[in-house]
């Protein structure tokens, strides 16, 4: 009896902790929140330029675009998107990853921020990962988002 009071908050520590390790995860309301305040909210000050994807013909010949992407998307896609970024450069740390969807018409991404620096000019950039899915159209772009002094920013990839 005694070994068991001695034990008692080891083993109940360790059925927690197996508990917690073999139950399924919840579904994120977190996630749930942000896709629904992506939806609503356009955000002018972001911009992509630079090449980032390409039709699946183009992946094998020439460089990626963004324009191929920018034609896969309507305008409130595009704010989406602009602000699904703005939200992963201002809020997310190093190694942090942003997943959303929306639920219009399927269009989702994940945005994964890599590393933050300051470039040569002093402006305070950060490197992405960043994918974005519309139905079987699938592409991903690795760049770097500098902030410009007038706050706005800007992805080159």
């Amino acid at each position: 009896m005694r070994t068991f009071h001695w034990n008692a908050p080891i083993i109940i520590g360790a059925g927690c902790l197996a508990l917690f390790l073999l139950a399924p995860a919840p579904a994120s309301s977190l996630a749930q929140e942000q896709s629904a305040s992506l939806d609503l909210t356009p955000m002018p000050g972001v911009s992509l330029r630079g090449p980032a994807w390409a039709t699946e013909e183009q992946a094998i010949t020439e460089p990626a675009t963004i324009a191929a992407l920018k034609s896969k998307l309507d305008k409130s896609d595009r704010d989406v998107a602009f602000k699904a970024l703005e939200i992963a450069l201002m809020q997310l740390g190093d190694g942090a990853t942003l997943v959303w969807k929306r639920q219009k018409n399927g269009l989702s991404g994940v945005i994964k921020t890599i590393s933050a620096f300051r470039d040569d000019q002093g402006r305070v950039c950060r490197k992405v990962n960043y994918s974005i899915t519309l139905g079987t159209y699938e592409r991903a772009v690795v760049g770097t988002a500098c902030r410009g002094k007038d706050g706005n920013w800007s992805l080159d990839g």
